[in-house]
């Protein structure tokens, strides 16, 4: 995991997400599940968990897109931990991450995008990033 907002927003992987006793042991009260192609996460009640079962391509919903970044900037507004996790922890839960950093830093997507690249490596796919732009 990559902690990407001080105590508040993390990345991870689908082994993160999934660890329940690390996601416990971390406090984490959210965790936003963004792989389609991972079954979904089991947690305890008192964890908060939501689905944005997204592609690491061209493809996916706006609406879910949006749905996820509106979601993760309440909670880190409201100072709300919380774990996003795709596949790898490198694409989909990095650029949603990314979005995030723009959205409550006022700042450009790409700026956003380095900022967070600091933390680890990434591996954005092409055809994502495209979409986040129109987006965003």
């Amino acid at each position: 995991m990559r902690e990407i907002i001080p105590n508040v927003l993390w990345i991870g992987n689908a082994f993160d997400a999934r660890n329940i006793k690390a996601v416990m042991d971390a406090g984490f009260r959210v965790v936003v599940d963004i792989a389609i192609e991972e079954s979904p996460i089991q947690l305890p009640r008192e964890i908060a968990s939501c689905r944005f079962p997204l592609l690491d391509g061209e493809g996916n919903s706006p609406a879910l897109i949006m749905a996820a970044i509106d979601l993760i900037v309440s909670c880190v507004n409201t100072q709300t931990k919380t774990l996003v996790a795709c596949s790898g922890g490198m694409s989909r839960s990095l650029l949603i991450a990314s979005a995030v950093v723009a959205q409550v830093k006022s700042i450009d997507l790409d700026d956003a995008i380095r900022r967070v690249t600091r933390a680890g490596p990434c591996d954005i796919s092409p055809n994502l990033y495209a979409t986040f732009r129109e987006l965003l």
